[in-house]
């Protein structure tokens, strides 16, 4: 039997924050992280790890303060953590354990986004020729200021490089069967996300019904989804 559901023994869940410039306060508007972080702790999911990466740009605000990138990292566990001390949840903050891994300022992450944009070949050169020469790194960083490109990375490059990523690994609660194969009913009539299970949860629920109608229509619907071969090889024996 190909499809034995086994629920995850473990998961991760990954989470980016982003930072104004120079700042350590958590933005908790609509549309950021912070509402998915907070519904993420009230669920309640046995949680055995947490380990959390900030950086900073090299703008001139965020360098001035050598400790930013651990500030900020700092102000996501105490998020965290003061989250668990006012509520009665499975994790405390004795049984999770937190690390915090604050970025060396420096140039690499700058670098990678810069290669990665959407900046011309020659803009890109001439961002190198500045970071890659001589002086500190306030001198660069106002020579960066001078280039045409330069309203660019403020818009587009040193906003995401003044981040926290925060990755929880936890024990995720297994779906009841019915969950799962009414789940797979909707993705078969477009009525659901594929994402809303994984490719093992999709196929699973073709052991759960004796119709092979059925059965065909949710390894067509795996094969549209992951393209497994587990699900070519069902759909070959139904």
């Amino acid at each position: 039997e190909l499809d034995n559901y086994q629920p995850d023994a473990e998961s991760v869940n990954t989470l980016t924050f982003y930072f104004d410039k120079g700042q350590t306060a958590l933005r908790d508007f609509l549309g950021t992280n912070v509402t998915v972080l907070n519904d993420f702790i009230e669920s309640n999911y046995q949680t055995e790890a947490i380990e959390i990466t900030a950086g900073t740009s090299p703008e001139k605000e965020e360098i001035q303060k050598p400790r930013l990138a651990a500030q900020r990292a700092q102000a996501l566990q105490k998020f965290y953590k003061h989250k668990l001390d006012i509520s009665d949840y499975v994790n405390n903050t004795k049984a999770i354990k937190f690390q915090i891994n604050p970025q060396q300022t420096g140039w690499d992450t700058f670098i990678k986004k810069v290669k990665s944009s959407a900046l011309p070949k020659e803009e890109i050169e001439k961002i190198m020729a500045i970071v890659d020469g001589e002086g500190s790194f306030l001198e660069k960083e106002e020579k960066l200021q001078k280039l045409e490109s330069y309203e660019y990375l403020e818009l587009y490059v040193y906003p995401v490089l003044r981040f926290a990523e925060v990755k929880i690994a936890y024990t995720p609660a297994p779906k009841k069967d019915y969950e799962i194969y009414l789940l797979s009913k909707k993705i078969v009539d477009k009525a659901a996300d594929k994402s809303a299970l994984t490719e093992q949860e999709l196929r699973y629920p073709a052991t759960l019904t004796p119709l092979l109608a059925e059965k065909r229509k949710i390894y067509e619907a795996a094969i549209r989804t992951t393209d497994h071969w587990q699900a070519y090889h069902n759909l070959g024996v139904v």
